[in-house]
């Protein structure tokens, strides 16, 4: 998956020349959370209560991420 991912944020910087990009995991969600940070994103917050699980229909508290 990061090799994927690498690939793609190399096209998003310099083919299309994008500034920063932004995602968002479920705070308890640590392998997404892992991946995005060895990646090189930077958590910069957290939001409580912000997305609905689409399992069992509850809020769950999710953090932010970004690249520049």
């Amino acid at each position: 998956m990061t090799e994927a991912s690498t690939t793609l944020l190399e096209f998003a910087f310099e083919t299309l020349k994008l500034n920063r990009i932004d995602a968002s995991a479920f705070a308890d969600n640590k392998a997404s959370c892992g991946m995005l940070k060895k990646i090189g994103f930077k958590c910069e917050g957290e939001r409580e209560m912000f997305s609905r699980c689409s399992f069992s229909g509850e809020f769950r508290d999710d953090k932010i991420f970004g690249l520049l």
